[in-house]
This record gives C-alpha cells, structure tokens and sequence, in this order.
C-alpha cells in the first residue's frame, strides 16, 4: 500500500469520526401543562429547525416553546413549581418565532381527520451573534388534560463502540507497556494477574458510568458528558488507569534497555490519557457554554485519530526500523554470522536492528523443520493494531 493510500484512508476515517447527528421523533404523554423536549446548539447562521407534530384534538393547543441560554433565563423556568405555565411562557416573544402555536388557525398545522392536529413545518433558519444552546419545551396553558404529542426521540450514535474502542486501546497500551511483544513473548504469572485484575475493574467501571450516565442524564441540566458526576467518574477512571500505565512503562524500562522505543510512547500516550481532564479543566474556567461540547468532542476524536496514528507510525519497520521492538532468535537468520557472545555497538542502548532481507525463506524453514516445532519460522512477528 503506497503513502496516497495511507493518507487517503486516514482522512476517511478521520472524516468519519467527527460526523454526528441528532434527531427527536417518539411520544410525549404527561398530565403536566409544560414539559421539556430536548435542547440543541444552533450555529449563528446555519442553523435550521423543522418539526412534525401529530395530536389528539382535545389536547388543543398545545405550543413549541424555545429557549435561549440567556443567564439565569433556562435556569429560571426548569423545575420551578413556583412558576406557572402562563408565567413561563411570558419571558419568550412570539414575534421571535420562540413560541410556536400548534394551531391550524396559525398555518402550520392542519386538522386531520375527526380527532387530531398535524403539523409539518417548513425549515425556520436561526440567525444570532454567535452559537446558542436553545432549550425546546412543550405547553398548553389553557388544557386541563395534560400533553399528548407524537413528535420526531434523542439518538446518539456510536457510544457503546467508542466505549468498547477505547477499552482495547487502554488494554493494547497495558501490555506493551508490561513488555509483550517489546521485551517477551509471554508474560510472567504476576504480570498476568495484575492486567486481569486492573482491566476487569477498568472496563465494570468504565461500562457502569456509561450505564448510568445513560439512565440519569439529563439534557436540560447537563450540556455535555463531562459535566455530570458520571463524567466525572469517568475521568477519574482514565487517570487511574494513566498511573498505572506510566508504572508499568518506568518498570519496563528499568529492567530492559527499550528506552528509545518506550520514551516517545510514554511520553505520547501520557497525553493522551490526560487530553479530557485537562480540556474539561480549561472548559470550565475559559469555554463558554455553547462550545464546551464542541471542544471536548474535537479533543476526544483528534486524540484517538493520532493515538493510532502514532502507533502505526511507532511500530512500521521500513520507516523507524531502530524503533522495531521485536525480538528475534539466531535461528531464523541464514547466511547471516552472528555471534551472540559479541555484542554489537549498536545494541548497546537496547535498539535492536532487523533487517528482515537477510532472512533466508528455504533455509529457514529448512532449519525449523530440523530443529522442532517449537521454533520460529521465517516469518516476522506482527503486532495489529486494534480498530
């Protein structure tokens, strides 16, 4: 594969991975008269709302409501049983086009059939200074029976598979940090047992924050993961597992001379365990509201992009040979004098040069089959990396 198609399957995957969506359809059933739907960041010029109602007539008229993050205005409003619907609905201007009756006798709605209102609106464009979050919230001050409405449920897309991602990566970096593949073809017993243990604990905690993230989240409080105590869990996970990372790594290193393979990646990989702490630590002080989420989402996704960049990059033997961590045995080198009682100068900072040119295919698999079928053959060790 040439370097045109490496880089043109890595800007597709990169291109992939920031593409999002967001779409609300379901059925909104409360014997409350004012309700919140769902909430979303419109940008200053491209921002587009379009709706499909679809009610019972008794429950006429109910009314879209739409929210700034003015301060204090949302804030204001949210759980306050001191505030009637009427009251709540006073602080927006229908001028504005932030109540939007849905009413037939407004346009866009319809009556359809005997008993219900359709709606289906046309595309509303947003246009304002910067980014808003807007809140949406549904009402019908007048009614006595509560809200019905049928309408277009909250979906995100590809959260259980980045959980799982980023559970293989940590467990990828575990073990070469323990020295698999760099330093022994098998790890001791007590290596063994404390990744098991670690990665048990590592991915219950992980997946459970998920869980309950998922269960008690609430979009009208909270704009994005990490401001909620499930996102704090989670960042207090990644950070333990960082620690016990750099451990493992410094240990290595001690006992094996790998320093420049594990120096760049320890380094590299640091960082990037510590890429959302730090971003949600300057969100807080110095990131307006409406693009925390933008930023953290950027961060999440250009870090996991380069930390397989880097990996790739680490372990490709035609570009950084003398960072190509495999050990061989003399056995699968033919025509090749090597003697390993004299050192050469170049392994003496614990490099280890292979030069796979030099492997002999007939005369290595000859010798294997000679000397049993606990020997390695001819072929190099691979390391895949995870999708």
């Amino acid at each position: 594969m040439d370097c045109k198609r490496i880089f043109s399957f890595l800007a597709l995957l990169s291109a992939a991975a920031v593409a999002s969506g967001k779409r609300i359809s379901g059925v909104l059933k409360t014997e409350k008269d004012w309700i919140f739907l769902d909430r979303f960041c419109f940008l200053p010029t491209a921002g587009i709302l379009q709706f499909n109602f679809r009610y019972p007539r008794k429950f006429m008229v109910q009314s879209l409501l739409l929210y700034w993050d003015k301060p204090n205005l949302w804030s204001m409003v949210y759980n306050n049983d001191s505030m009637t619907c009427a009251q709540k609905e006073s602080l927006l201007d229908v001028n504005s086009y932030q109540i939007f009756r849905l009413d037939p006798d407004y346009g866009t709605c319809v009556y359809s059939g005997n008993d219900s209102v359709t709606c289906n609106s046309r595309n509303y464009p947003f246009s304002s200074s910067r980014e808003r979050w807007w809140f949406m919230a549904i009402s019908n001050c007048l009614g006595k029976n509560g809200l019905y409405l049928e309408y277009d449920v909250f979906m995100r897309n590809g959260t259980v598979l980045y959980a799982m991602s980023q559970i293989l990566m940590v467990l990828m970096l575990l073990l070469l940090s323990l020295g698999y593949t760099v330093v022994c073809g098998r790890l001791p017993h007590w290596a063994t047992t404390c990744l098991i243990v670690f990665m048990f604990y590592f991915a219950i905690a992980y997946i459970a924050l998920y869980i309950v993230e998922a269960v008690t989240f609430d979009a009208a409080l909270v704009l994005y993961r990490y401001e909620s105590s499930p996102g704090y869990g989670l960042m207090a996970v990644i950070l333990a597992c960082w620690l016990f990372y750099v451990g493992c790594s410094i240990f290595t290193m001690s006992k094996h001379k790998k320093v420049v393979f594990y120096t760049p990646m320890l380094v590299f990989y640091s960082l990037w365990f510590i890429a959302i702490p730090i971003t949600v630590a300057v969100n807080i002080n110095q990131v307006p509201d409406y693009m925390r989420a933008k930023v953290v989402n950027f961060i999440e996704v250009i870090s996991l992009f380069l930390a397989h960049l880097f990996y790739l990059i680490l372990t490709w033997p035609s570009l950084a040979n003398k960072n190509f961590p495999f050990h061989i045995r003399t056995t699968q080198i033919s025509d090749f004098a090597f003697d390993p009682e004299q050192q050469d100068p170049d392994l003496t900072d614990g490099r280890q040069f292979t030069d796979f040119s030099v492997f002999g295919a007939t005369n290595a698999r000859s010798e294997s089959s000679h000397r049993g079928s606990d020997e390695l053959t001819e072929e190099s060790p691979v390391t895949h990396r995870p999708q």
